[in-house]
């Protein structure tokens, strides 16, 4: 289950509007319909926890293991990180539907391809001509 499907049947289970909600958490009402249709998530843990403190519960019941990697991807890349690993994740799901493997397992499996996402963006990284380059150690 999702982050928004979480936050939206925790919502559905306190009686609460959407709007209640963004009132309580102190985020606009569009962010809550957002995160509540899977369009976004939200942009850091802290915003989750404003969420999960509204609902009575914790940010760790409402984000999953790939939830928390999207945010991170985020965090450390801009939204074209996140929709990629997004995109990444979504193909490893796929990939891993109607297997055996255990769900630790799986997180060590993604843990290592987000790892190797990671590092493969610093790799390439675009090349810097040496005139805009700086030299250290020459005088």
């Amino acid at each position: 289950m999702a982050f928004g499907d979480r936050v939206k049947a925790k919502r559905i289970e306190l009686g609460y509007s959407q709007q209640k909600l963004a009132e309580k958490s102190g985020i606009s009402l569009r962010s809550v319909q957002n995160y509540e249709s899977n369009q976004r998530y939200p942009n850091n843990i802290n915003i989750a926890r404003q969420i999960a403190v509204a609902l009575g519960t914790t940010a760790e019941y409402l984000l999953s293991d790939e939830d928390s990697y999207v945010i991170e991807a985020g965090l450390r890349g801009g939204s074209k990180a996140r929709h990629d690993v997004q995109a990444l994740l979504g193909e490893l799901n796929a990939m891993f539907a109607g297997g055996d493997m255990t769900p630790d397992d799986k997180d060590k499996v993604m843990r290592a391809i987000m790892d190797m996402y990671w590092e493969s963006k610093q790799i390439n990284q675009k090349y810097t001509p040496k005139k805009y380059r700086k030299d250290d150690g020459e005088s």
